[in-house]
């Protein structure tokens, strides 16, 4: 199994100008003459030139090309505490082996490409390399557009993963991509330029890099597990200026291509939004309730109860279909309080699919 060529040579090179990241001569970091430091704003190491072990301890960020080329590391260590692990930060050294904590949300590009860790066959899980929980990269055989074997065409990543490093499936061509809902952090470049069809996003995601997904022009279907409301909860990350904003429905679809290329692919949402009520007003004997159309809903519900735990005398009235954004509820107790809530749901499979709840809203009948 070959692994690092292209990794090191063709990736490094596309990556280095797709990404804004700018690849130039380092000097060597040399741990024999230097076996302590610092190796970050708020990070340590120390080295022990007969064992081979490169301890780092710390919190937050490993500097970029922290320990480029450095020589004699057998074995890295990483303390609890360090979150980050920055550009080149091992790009080149002589390390075969990687402890890493708990903790990280961004292996930055190239950050642990020591070939000497990438070319352990061992250390993969059918072609894939995984480290605590944080997907580092795939066979080296798959990238620059590689022949992926037919059994991992469809790829389902690990179960358990909370990372997809930065550029771990950049230029592998997948025909469909499934995130499982362990995932949080996906990392700069990830899957970048890849010709893959479908992707399935969870929405245990919760910060992506705004250049994740791109260049994947051949892209036809994303399945995300939330609604459209959910996806505002993604923070993504600026490559370039390194800014984070909050994605909106329209942005998270421009994460596939869908403006630079003006690709027209669809965006499947698994649940459909809350949905908003916009008036509540009370009548003899009862309440009219009023709300927002949801994109997407196949009917509503409206739930009342005279308790804001919504578990006293409780009833629940279902409103079929997109058309009708109104309900009036007769025939409950004068000048009584009553506690009103609402739901959308849509249909999969047969089965009913709901959202969460609104808000709670108080209302005394006259």
């Amino acid at each position: 199994m070959k692994k690092v060529i292209s990794l090191f040579l063709a990736i490094v090179m596309v990556l280095s100008v797709s990404a804004g990241f700018t690849f130039t001569a380092q000097a060597k970091v040399d741990l024999v003459a230097n076996p302590t430091g610092s190796c970050g704003t708020n990070a340590t190491y120390t080295f022990d030139s007969e064992t081979g072990l490169l301890t780092i301890s710390g919190t937050g960020r490993i500097s970029s090309n922290a320990f480029y080329r450095a020589e004699g590391i057998k074995k890295v260590v990483i303390k609890k505490g360090i979150t980050k692990i920055g550009n080149s930060a091992f790009m080149w050294c002589s390390a075969e082996d990687f402890v890493l904590p708990d903790g990280i949300v961004d292996i930055e590009l190239y950050g642990l490409n020591a070939a000497s860790y990438l070319l352990n066959e061992d250390l993969y899980e059918d072609g894939v390399l995984y480290n605590n929980g944080y997907m580092i990269g795939v066979n080296n055989d798959w990238y620059d557009h590689g022949d992926v074997p037919e059994e991992y065409k469809n790829f389902k990543i690990k179960k358990g993963t909370v990372l997809i490093a930065a550029g771990a499936c950049q230029t592998v061509d997948f025909e469909t991509v499934e995130i499982p809902s362990t995932v949080k952090y996906i990392g700069q470049l990830a899957f970048g330029t890849c010709e893959t069809l479908k992707f399935t996003i969870p929405t245990s995601v919760t910060n992506i890099y705004d250049d994740a997904f791109e260049d994947t022009g051949a892209v036809s279907d994303v399945y995300y597990k939330g609604s459209r409301s959910d996806v505002k909860k993604i923070k993504a990350k600026n490559a370039y200026s390194k800014k984070t904003y909050s994605l909106t429905e329209k942005s998270f679809k421009n994460l596939f291509g869908a403006e630079y290329y003006n690709t027209k692919f669809t965006v499947h949402y698994a649940k459909v939004s809350a949905p908003v009520v916009t008036s509540l007003k009370k009548i003899k004997k009862g309440f009219t309730i009023r709300w927002k159309k949801r994109t997407g809903a196949k009917g509503y519900q409206v739930q009342y109860a005279t308790n804001r735990a919504m578990t006293s005398s409780k009833k629940l009235v279902t409103v079929k279909g997109n058309k009708t954004f109104k309900k009036t509820v007769k025939n409950l107790k004068g000048k009584k309080a009553y506690y009103v809530r609402m739901r959308s749901y849509k249909l999969s499979g047969g089965k009913k699919v709901y959202s969460s709840w609104s808000d709670v809203k108080k209302i005394t009948t006259k």
